[in-house]
Formats: C-alpha cells, sequence, structure tokens
C-alpha cells in the first residue's frame, strides 16, 4: 500500500508563505490560500517596459545569506544585483551634503544589525518581485495548488484533524496549517484553537507610503551620483 501524504495547507501568499509551501512540499500535498489577487504581500513590484518599479520592498541586506540560498532554491539565483552606490544623500539648508555610511540607515530606524549599517542592499535584476515569480514557477514545478481570491475565515478542527474555512467555498481538511498573515488577521483565524495566539492581536505595526517618481536624465540637467537623498 502507498502511504497517504500530509496534506498542509498554507494560508497566505507573501513571501514567507511561499517559502513556507516550498519548505512543505517534499513528501506533503500542500495547498495555498491567497486573500489578494496577487502574490507576494509585501514585495510588490511593477513594470512597465523597460522601468521597473518597487512598490514594496526594494531589496534586502548585502550581507544576508539566507536571501540569496532562497534565490539559488528557486531557480533566481543568476539574477541577484548588488547596490552601485552605497551613498546617501541629505537635504539639509538647501543643501546636498554626503551622509556617513549608515547615517541614513540609523535616521530612518531601520532595523539591521550594526554590522549591515552603510553596506547598501541586494536585489535581482527584473526586481524584487522576480523572486516571487521565480517561487510561484518552482512551486507549480513541486505539484503545489496555489489559489488567488480565498480569503480565509476560521482554522478550526474536526475528528480527522484540522480544517481551513474559507470565506466562499468548501472547507479545505489539512493534517498541518501554516499561517503566513499579519499578526491581527492570525490571531482572528486561530481564535479559540490557540488562546496563546491572542496576543497577536496586540502586536503594533508600522505603515509607509512610498512615492515613486520617474524622470528622465535629460531633463534634469545634473549628473545624478549617490543610491538617494534623504529630507
Amino acid at each position: 500500500m502507498t502511504a497517504t501524504r500530509r496534506r498542509v495547507v498554507v494560508v497566505g501568499a507573501g513571501l514567507s508563505g511561499l517559502v513556507a509551501a516550498l519548505r512543505a512540499s517534499p513528501g506533503a500535498e500542500v495547498l495555498v490560500l491567497e486573500q489578494s489577487g496577487r502574490l507576494g504581500g509585501q514585495i510588490h513590484t511593477a513594470r512597465e517596459g523597460e522601468r521597473t518599479v518597487e512598490l514594496g520592498a526594494e531589496g534586502f541586506v548585502a550581507r544576508s545569506v539566507v536571501l540569496p540560498k532562497l534565490c539559488e532554491d528557486a531557480g533566481a539565483g543568476a539574477e541577484l544585483v548588488d547596490q552601485t552606490s552605497t551613498l546617501t544623500l541629505a537635504f539639509r539648508a538647501g543643501v546636498l551634503v554626503d551622509m556617513e555610511p549608515g547615517e541614513a540607515a540609523r535616521a530612518l530606524g531601520f532595523q539591521v544589525e550594526k554590522a549591515d549599517l552603510g553596506r547598501g542592499i541586494r536585489s535581482l535584476r527584473g526586481g524584487m518581485g522576480a523572486l516571487i515569480d521565480a517561487l510561484a514557477t518552482r512551486l507549480a514545478q513541486l505539484g503545489v495548488e496555489v489559489r488567488r481570491g480565498v480569503g480565509v475565515s476560521r482554522i478550526g478542527t474536526s475528528p480527522r484533524g484540522l480544517t481551513v474555512e474559507p470565506v466562499t467555498g468548501p472547507t479545505e481538511p489539512a493534517d498541518a496549517v501554516i499561517v503566513a498573515t499579519p499578526a491581527k488577521s492570525a490571531a482572528n483565524l486561530l481564535a479559540g484553537l490557540a488562546p496563546e495566539a491572542e496576543g497577536l492581536a496586540e502586536q503594533s505595526l508600522l505603515s509607509n507610503a512610498s512615492v515613486n517618481l520617474l524622470y528622465g536624465l535629460a531633463d534634469l540637467g545634473v549628473e545624478l551620483r549617490g543610491s538617494g537623498v534623504l529630507v
């Protein structure tokens, strides 16, 4: 007889959810449910012709060894690129001045190790979204089903194991469930099942607003240098 494979349901298809599905897929039947219509969560790359604009995460710390390994596992290792300049300028009293290495990161409150300050970031040639695309392709090759536009209202139990209840559609049985959603959403999903998860609802989250302005170099009339300007 052939042993029945464990069934794992992953809730959320941001980077964490996709990586969890990748790691769980060997020897298991994996289903990924994503509430929105796209994959990637905080990673969101927009492309228009040759233009690549990050609407979310711009990269990862240059010293990281985990992200390059993940890119290799997903088949995107050749797409890794380094930041060409780590110099950041500051606009002070109407004048652009060079900032010390790591000064911009400290001013912005980046949560990175001290050794990472001033070393810049790494990304992928097609933007961080290229990693999400590579993961999606790799999961499809492994037979992992990813459903978009499927919100989950509750995670519960049955005599045979766990259950995942979508907002619409049939309940999904599971031997294991991986919740890869924001903290407050996870607390709601696990209410009544894992009392220790209630504390997640009290976690504070930071938010930011990104504005992308694209200019032609010929229109600026000046030579650009550095990686950005802190105002």
